[in-house]
């Protein structure tokens, strides 16, 4: 994974204590600083919309409900899941999900690398990529239609004892908000949060993930 370019993503609970300015932080050490919405809802539809509008739709209704039943779709792309931080089983669960979480995106990813590593190697990560000698969540690194990721194993055993969902499933919510970082997600602005996370919840709930984060907020 080339350093240049990476991305950094904070995934903080409503109720915890955030910085007096989020925005400023985020600019004074160059962290695209993901707030994470995994609160299940549906985009609102429209009453008259086009039939360009309804099939993708449709579609993706279809494929959600393939994947809640057990499916897994085909592709011509590749999906790895390395990294000692986490057992060969949970490497492959997460393998089997993101291809479907790639395929519910329908983008046309060539190549998604996760790598799952402790906090030594996150830290080590981190700053080499932006200069911040801490731990996070996720890396991203992304070149046209191939993805590199990198997600903390200790910090989502952290944050799952915290808020009592399994460790896989906070893997995977770290691993799906680093893939739509790397297709070209952001959230840097109302808009485009409310659009990226919206896509989140859509995707992990077809997935039957039960992480959930819900943004920064002063208070519950």
């Amino acid at each position: 994974m080339d350093p240049q370019g990476a991305r950094a993503h904070r995934a903080r609970r409503r109720h915890e204590r955030r910085p007096r300015s989020a925005h400023r932080a985020r600019r004074q050490h160059g962290i695209d600083a993901g707030n994470d919405d995994l609160r299940p809802r549906r985009r609102q539809q429209l009453g008259h919309a086009h039939d360009r509008e309804q099939v993708p739709g449709r579609l993706r209704e279809a494929r959600e409900a393939e994947v809640r039943a057990g499916l897994r779709f085909g592709g011509t792309g590749v999906i790895e899941v390395v990294g000692a931080a986490a057992s060969a089983s949970d490497r492959e669960w997460l393998a089997e999900r993101l291809a479907a979480a790639v395929a519910l995106t329908a983008a046309p990813v060539a190549e998604l690398r996760v790598r799952v590593v402790d906090d030594a190697d996150m830290i080590r990560l981190h700053e080499r990529s932006l200069g911040l000698a801490t731990t996070t969540d996720v890396l991203t690194w992304s070149s046209g239609r191939e993805i590199d990721v990198a997600i903390c194993a200790d910090e989502a055993v952290r944050r799952a004892g915290e808020f009592g969902h399994p460790v896989r499933d906070e893997l995977l919510l770290y691993a799906v908000h680093g893939l739509l970082h790397g297709l070209g997600h952001d959230d840097a602005t109302p808009e485009a949060f409310e659009r990226m996370h919206a896509e989140e919840s859509r995707i992990l709930a077809a997935l039957g993930a039960r992480a959930r984060v819900e943004p920064e907020g002063e208070g519950p």
